[in-house]
This record gives structure tokens, C-alpha cells and sequence, in this order.
């Protein structure tokens, strides 16, 4: 198995994720707001019942939220995005790369299997797991990976 088999195949149970910002479809935008600013977390999971409802993201606050909303106190479900893609940590890391660039996604829920949420993991999170685990093949790296070099370097 090559390194970058490898690494690609690690599970995101691997990485040291954070737990993610739970909030319910309830709760007023600002008091959501208010509570990623707390936390500092560019990412609220909207639940109910312990299951992901939908999630709420700085990208929607940009899109939906900013200079368009003039009341603050309406429910954070009214602004979310309800189609939520969800791994577990079984996931390997290839299948989430993969999954956040097809779809665009910076982040993904982690959930148990029960599907309750239970981390969140983030393009940054999986490459800093990637860079610390795997460092000489991440510094090895050519500038375009999938550009394969014709001729030799010469020094």
C-alpha cells in the first residue's frame, strides 16, 4: 500500500475533532449568532431530537443573513441549509476529501450510529491531521499534484 493510500484510507476517528456547536431549530438567529461568536465556531448544527436537522454556517450568515434580515429574533431553521451530507468516524479521510470537494462542503457532521451529532471535521482539520501525520509526503508535494513532471529536475 503506497503512503498516499495510506493516508487517504485513515478513518476520521484518527483525528482530534472538536465537538460540534448544537443548537435547536428553534432558537432565534442572534441568540445562534451569539453563541458561535462564544465559541468561535463558524459552524452551528441545527437539531432536534438529537438528529441533525440542518446546518448553519458563517457562508450562510454571508448569503442569507447579512444586510437582507431585519429580524434578528426569527428561528435559526428559517436561514439553514436543511440538506445535511453526515460521515461517521468509520469515514476514511479520502471519502470525506472526496465528498468536500464534489459537493463544496467545509465542513461535515460526524455522527454516531444513532445519527446524533457528535464532532464536526473541516478541510483545515484533516489537512493539519495529514501535514502532522504524513509530513514528508505533504512537503513533497509538486505545487500541482496532478501535474507529473516530463523531465528531471536538474539542480
Amino acid at each position: 500500500m503506497s503512503v498516499k493510500t495510506k493516508a487517504l484510507s485513515e478513518k476520521i476517528g484518527h483525528i482530534r475533532l472538536p465537538k460540534p456547536l448544537r443548537v435547536q431549530a428553534g432558537d432565534s438567529l442572534k441568540d445562534v449568532i451569539s453563541q458561535m461568536r462564544e465559541k468561535r465556531a463558524g459552524t452551528a448544527l441545527v437539531c432536534q431530537g438529537g438528529k441533525i436537522l440542518g446546518i448553519f454556517t458563517e457562508r450562510d450568515f454571508l448569503m442569507k443573513v447579512l444586510n437582507q434580515v431585519k429580524d434578528p429574533e426569527l428561528p435559526i431553521k428559517n436561514f439553514m441549509s436543511p440538506k445535511v451530507t453526515t460521515i461517521t468516524r468509520d469515514t476514511s479521510l479520502g471519502e470525506a476529501v472526496e465528498l468536500m470537494h464534489v459537493h463544496g462542503y467545509r465542513n461535515l457532521p460526524v455522527v454516531d450510529d444513532k445519527d446524533a451529532p457528535v464532532a464536526l471535521v473541516s478541510v483545515r482539520q484533516i489537512i493539519k491531521y495529514l501535514a502532522a501525520h504524513f509530513p514528508a509526503e505533504v512537503m513533497n508535494l509538486p505545487p500541482e499534484p496532478e501535474k507529473v513532471s516530463e523531465s528531471p529536475e536538474v539542480a
